[in-house]
């Protein structure tokens, strides 16, 4: 069903996602905040050094999870079933 949905994306749906994605102002968050949030990246995610300069800079206080050997998606695609038990885990904390 994915792989069915990307055949259909046209480029003016990659501009607006690419839009709603890159065109914000971000504001550093509260440590209450920054408590919520659960961000997983794999080690070979394409965008994982641009994020770490984010998380430095607005989340300083959010544990991020970088899969080693990973790329992104990787890791909850080959590890479903641990995956879900770790937001689980993570959400009822």
């Amino acid at each position: 069903m994915m792989t069915k949905n990307f055949e259909r994306i046209t480029m003016s749906d990659i501009d607006a996602i690419c839009h709603a994605c890159c065109t914000y102002d971000m504001k550093p968050l509260s440590k209450e905040h920054q408590a919520k949030l659960h961000l997983e990246y794999g080690e070979m995610d394409f965008d994982l050094k641009l994020s770490r300069k984010s998380f430095a800079k607005y989340m300083p206080d959010v544990k991020v999870v970088i899969r080693k050997g990973y790329p992104h998606c990787g890791y909850m695609a080959a590890h479903t079933r641990e995956y879900v038990e770790e937001i689980e885990e993570f959400v009822n904390v």
